[in-house]
């Protein structure tokens, strides 16, 4: 087993422990006879799930402080995605009740290939 599969493996693994899952939904996309994508008005919506690990983000160690000691965490959600996720920047993806808008989607690389990807998340009110 290559290091970008174990890697994938072990990434996986951590989505499994505590994973959620996201649901959300969209219209597929047609090209409107002058180069634009638009919403093909003959589809119906696609809905489509996956698993994800919401989780906090990490602030790090906290410097020169009384109390607390260790590592701090920020309000700031963010979701742990596969290396092979559909959810892209823009989506507004359900997850165990609450409605979230994905960021920027970042790959995480090992051994020269996408081993997960992460986006923060806002929540939609």
């Amino acid at each position: 087993m290559s290091l970008l599969e174990q890697c994938r493996e072990s990434w996986n693994i951590n989505i499994r422990e505590n994973g959620s899952v996201a649901s959300w939904s969209y219209v597929p996309q047609i090209d409107n006879g002058f180069g634009t994508m638009i919403d093909d008005p003959t589809a119906t919506a696609v809905t489509k799930k996956e698993r994800v690990r919401l989780s906090h983000e990490s602030l790090g160690v906290t410097d020169n402080t009384e109390t607390p000691a260790g590592l701090g965490t920020s309000y700031s959600m963010f979701a742990a995605l596969a290396w092979n996720t559909s959810i892209v920047e823009g989506n507004t993806i359900t997850v165990d009740g609450q409605k979230w808008t994905v960021g920027a989607v970042d790959s995480l690389r090992k051994d020269g290939g996408v081993y997960g990807k992460q986006a923060p998340l806002t929540k939609v009110s």
